[in-house]
C-alpha cells in the first residue's frame, strides 16, 4: 500500500469513526428550545456570508493546515465549514437575525447583538464538549481501555455544565435585558476587507504583561473566564470585534494594559489570540505559499499554554529550555491592510 492510499484509508476511518460519534452526542431535543426535533439546523459558527466573501471557488483552508496532521483535510467548502447541528431551524432563523446582518454589524453594537454572538459561541463549544464527552466514551469502548475514566468523564461533565449554564446566562439577558452588561475591548470596522473569518469564545492563559488570569490546566474548569472574539470579512470591509460580560472580572486588567496599545499592536494582539487559542478560524485560499508556510505559525498552532508539539514537553525542553514560546510579533498579522483580499 502506497502512502497516498494509507492517507485515502486513514481518512475514511476517521471519518466513520468520527460520524458515529456526532451521531451518538447529538440527542433528540433543540439546546435553545428543549423542543424534540427530527432534524437539526446547520448551523455555521462563523456566518456564511464572511466564508463566502473569502472563499476560492467555494473554498476556504481550516486551521489543519497549520497544524501537520497528514490525515486532516486542510479545505472544504463553505457549506461543509464551522457547522454544528445542536438547534432547531425555527431557534437558528430567531436568535440571531441582528448580528447575522451585515448592516446591523457596521453600526452601534446593541447588548442584544452582542448577547447573540455570546450565545452563538457557546453553542458551538457547548456542542464540541458533547461531541468530546462521546468521543471519550467511544475510544475507550474501542480499545477495552481498562484504568479509571472517572476522572476524565467528571472534567468533561463539569465543562458542560459550565457552558449550559452560561447559554441559560446568555438567553436570560435576551429576555430580560440589563444595564450595560458587556464591556468592549475593541470595535472596529475596517476599511478593507481580513482573508481571515473567525469567531470563538477563548480563555487566554496570561494577559498582555504575563500575569496569568486562567489555569489552563484545569482546561474544564467552572473557574475559567471567557472573552469573545469576531473576525468578519464582508464586502469591502471588516469588523473586529473584542469583547466580555462584566461578570468575567479577571479581564478588566487586560483591558486596561490592551488600551494603551498602539493600533497596530492592538490588531497584533488580536491576530496572535485567535492562532494561540482558537481552532474556529478559516483563511482564503487567496494567501500566498510563504505565509501559509510559516515556520511560527504552526509551531503557535501547536502550542498548549506556551508548551510546544501539543503540550508534549521533552526531555530536552526540560533541561535545556530549548523551546521558546511563541510571541505575537513572530506571525504573520491577517488583520493588516497588506494581507487584504482584493
Amino acid at each position: 500500500m502506497g502512502l497516498d492510499d494509507y492517507n485515502i484509508e486513514s481518512k475514511i476511518i476517521l471519518s466513520r469513526f468520527y460520524n458515529r460519534v456526532k451521531k451518538k452526542a447529538r440527542g433528540s431535543r433543540c439546546l435553545l428550545c428543549g423542543k424534540k426535533t427530527d432534524g437539526f439546523c446547520k448551523s455555521h459558527s462563523v456566518p456564511q456570508f464572511s466564508l463566502k466573501y473569502i472563499a476560492e471557488s467555494g473554498m476556504v483552508f481550516h486551521p489543519s493546515i497549520f497544524m501537520d496532521i497528514e490525515p486532516l483535510d486542510v479545505e472544504k467548502g463553505v457549506m461543509n465549514s464551522g457547522i454544528f447541528q445542536r438547534i432547531c431551524r425555527e431557534c437558528d432563523g430567531r436568535f440571531f437575525q441582528d448580528y447575522e446582518n451585515e448592516r446591523n454589524l457596521q453600526k452601534y453594537l446593541t447588548d442584544k447583538i452582542l448577547a447573540e454572538i455570546c450565545i452563538k459561541n457557546v453553542l458551538y463549544t457547548l456542542d464540541e464538549k458533547i461531541e468530546e464527552k462521546a468521543f471519550y466514551s467511544e475510544i475507550i469502548k474501542e480499545i477495552e481501555f481498562k484504568a479509571d475514566y472517572g476522572y476524565i468523564e467528571k472534567s468533561v461533565n463539569n465543562a458542560i455544565k459550565k457552558f449550559e449554564d452560561e447559554l441559560c446566562f446568555y438567553k436570560s439577558i435576551l429576555q430580560s435585558p440589563s444595564e450595560n452588561p458587556f464591556r468592549i475591548i475593541f470595535y472596529e470596522v475596517l476599511p478593507y476587507r481580513v482573508p481571515l473569518a473567525a469567531q470563538c469564545l477563548l480563555s487566554p492563559s496570561h494577559d498582555l504583561w504575563n500575569n496569568e488570569i486562567n489555569d489552563l490546566a484545569e482546561i474544564h474548569s467552572d473557574k475559567l473566564q471567557i472573552l469573545h472574539l469576531l473576525v468578519l470579512p464582508l464586502k469591502s470591509t471588516s469588523v473586529i470585534l473584542l469583547f466580555y460580560h462584566s461578570k468575567d472580572a479577571v479581564y478588566r486588567q487586560l483591558q486596561n494594559q490592551f488600551n494603551i496599545l498602539s493600533y497596530e499592536k492592538k490588531l497584533q494582539y488580536i491576530n496572535y489570540l485567535i492562532f494561540a487559542y482558537s481552532s474556529n478560524y478559516f483563511i482564503s485560499k487567496s494567501i500566498s505559499s510563504e505565509i501559509l508556510q510559516s515556520k511560527k505559525l504552526h509551531a503557535l498552532a501547536k502550542e498548549i499554554d506556551g508548551r510546544p508539539n501539543w503540550g508534549q514537553i521533552t526531555i530536552e525542553d526540560l533541561i535545556f529550555h530549548s523551546y521558546i514560546p511563541i510571541e505575537m510579533d513572530e506571525i504573520p498579522n491577517f488583520l493588516t491592510k497588506e494581507l487584504a483580499s482584493d
